[in-house]
């Protein structure tokens, strides 16, 4: 059983290691998947640990079931599947512990030490997590210049608007650059559904999921409220959509850049969606079901 302990550890440690490599530049981008790959480094290493006592064991696995839940809210909520990857590193380390049995009736100090530090770690983590899943999507400038953009996509963002004086003109600016400068990539489908202004910015493509996060990062980086909006439409629950609401003058618009993109680059004929008023930020819309806004 030691062995297998030990090879369960090393398993899972090369796993972590390869997610890591991959997902390098969605680590990059954002302090949640950083945190996410914090909580499955630290339930690999509780696999080396030996718990006897049955209150820090029944703690443990209560802990343990919070990282796990908070991992699928992630996973399913925010559509990210690295949500999932604590969930496979929880349970690997309570299967350690349901299968394993010990061969004596008493924790040694060193190993109850090391313990209680990788469980009280994976709490904060939990908590932290926790109080993003919860709590941060009710910020229309929630995913400020730490998560979604860097100086350099900022010095952008400032050029775009360099003649923009009040927010209405900086969302003009921000939705007439994007229609005339980013078009959409019909051959990208994303492992991990994440926004990457770089690559945004650099393909001059993307998904409405980009679109959306485009929109929201310009705005956001001129201090203009945005949030971007997620939803499925009312007669076909598999047709996934991002649109934005942006305030300004007073008011919340809602406005759909990718949909006015496609029809401003295939004529100038087509009339475009355009900015619709809404009574508050959260109004439900006409045609989808709008699932989170963030």
């Amino acid at each position: 059983m030691k062995i297998c302990k030990y090879v369960c550890f090393i398993l899972l440690s090369a796993a972590n290691i390869a997610v890591i490599v991959k997902c390098w530049g969605f680590l990059q981008l954002s302090y949640v998947p950083r945190l996410l790959m914090a909580l499955s480094i630290c339930c690999g290493f509780l696999i080396l640990t030996d718990v006897k006592s049955k209150s820090l064991l029944i703690t443990i696995l209560i802990i343990l079931s919070s990282a796990m839940l908070v991992g699928c809210i992630y996973a399913i909520y925010w559509r990210r599947p690295l949500g999932f990857w604590v969930v496979i590193s929880v349970t690997a380390v309570m299967a350690k512990y349901f299968l394993s049995e010990p061969k004596s009736r008493k924790d040694g100090i060193v190993m109850k030490m090391i313990t209680v530090t990788f469980s009280v770690t994976i709490f904060i983590l939990t908590t932290f997590l926790g109080t993003f899943t919860v709590a941060s999507d009710k910020q229309a400038l929630i995913n400020g210049p730490e998560t979604i953009w860097d100086s350099d996509s900022q010095a952008v963002f400032d050029e775009i608007c360099i003649e923009s004086s009040t927010d209405k003109e900086v969302v003009i600016a921000a939705y007439n650059w994007i229609m005339n400068h980013i078009s959409y990539d019909h051959d990208y489908y994303p492992n991990y559904q994440y926004f990457n202004v770089k690559r945004t910015l650099s393909l001059r493509s993307g998904i409405c999921y980009d679109f959306a996060n485009l929109f929201a990062a310009i705005c956001r980086s001129q201090g203009v409220p945005c949030y971007c909006v997620d939803g499925y439409h009312k007669e076909n629950k598999h047709y996934l959509h991002a649109w934005n609401r942006v305030f300004f003058n007073g008011v919340w618009w809602n406005l759909d850049v990718t949909y006015d993109t496609a029809r401003h680059n295939k004529s100038s004929d087509l009339k475009l969606y355009g900015f619709h008023a809404c009574e508050n930020q959260y109004s439900p819309d006409d045609e989808y079901i709008i699932m989170k806004m963030y």
